[in-house]
């Protein structure tokens, strides 16, 4: 199905699996992707049919989330804690949620387009803060925020609708990998960042990852995403890196130092205070 144009019909079916109906004269009404006003138009040249939203959506996008509506729905699931989540976090891509561990070691959310969002474990769960942080570098903006009592309605539909896996390594633990794996060939130098001069001297030739004075680890995320496609066997993205580092709590940073006239500056990703990568 996914490869035919869609009919209005099907339009129509597939955004009502997401609480969004249309009426005969195709007013406006939400998006299921931004929530912004859309109108529905049909094409006359067989390509089937054409959406549009007001706030600029790409029309695929929207397309995807109807189609995504139309398996809810030929699966009976238009009420189900999965459409929950989708619909209170106004993300209509997720197509899975795994839990990995009985006791809610990480949950991530599986997207429609292949993207794999660690949520963090269940105390994170319960912090929307945390989970909004988490959501942001991946999906490009905020969910909706969610008052009260609410979000611990969301908190438990992620946990009823998560596939639960076990013996399987979370993201966070394969980033610890590739960070061990790749620090042990990268011969990383400890620098004073409070040494102007040793500061200055060493971004001269940057080095692709130091630590500092107190035990953070400063990673270039290109040198480090370079390395992990061409040795780990596993694609990963710049996008999709920079969220499994800030899931770990790095943040970004600038390594700057000023000589004369002359200023040397880099950009890392820097880890917390004693940051320790296990074997």
């Amino acid at each position: 199905m996914s490869a035919e144009p869609l009919t209005v019909d099907q339009v129509r079916e597939g955004l009502a699996a997401h609480g969004i109906r249309l009426d005969e004269r195709d007013d406006a009404c939400s998006c299921p992707v931004c929530d912004g006003l859309m109108t529905l138009t049909v094409t006359t040249n067989g390509a089937g049919a054409h959406v549009e939203c007001s706030a600029g959506c790409h029309e695929q996008a929207i397309l995807g989330a109807v189609r995504i509506g139309l398996r809810m729905a030929q699966q009976g699931g238009t009420h189900s804690p999965l459409r929950l989540v989708r619909d209170r976090l106004a993300l209509p891509g997720v197509e899975r949620i795994v839990k990995r561990g009985k006791l809610g070691d990480s949950y991530e959310l599986r997207m429609a387009d292949g993207q794999v969002i660690e949520l963090g474990n269940a105390a994170a769960l319960l912090n929307q803060a945390t989970v909004r942080a988490r959501l942001l570098p991946q999906m490009r903006r905020l969910p909706p925020w969610i008052k009260g009592r609410e979000w611990d309605a969301v908190v438990e539909a992620i946990e009823q609708a998560a596939e639960e896996i076990d013996n399987v390594a979370t993201d966070a633990e394969e980033t610890r990998a590739w960070l061990v794996a790749w620090l042990r060939q990268a011969r990383y130098p400890t620098i004073d960042t409070a040494d102007t001069a040793a500061l200055y001297e060493a971004l001269g030739s940057p080095p692709p990852a130091f630590c500092d004075q107190d035990g953070r680890l400063h990673v270039q995320l290109g040198d480090l995403a370079t390395w992990i496609n061409r040795f780990t066997g596993t694609r990963v993205t710049m996008r999709t890196l920079s969220a499994r580092l800030a899931a770990l709590d790095f943040e970004r940073t600038q390594a700057a130092a000023r000589h004369g006239g002359h200023v040397r500056n880099r950009r890392y990703w820097a880890s917390p205070e004693a940051f320790e990568v296990s074997e």
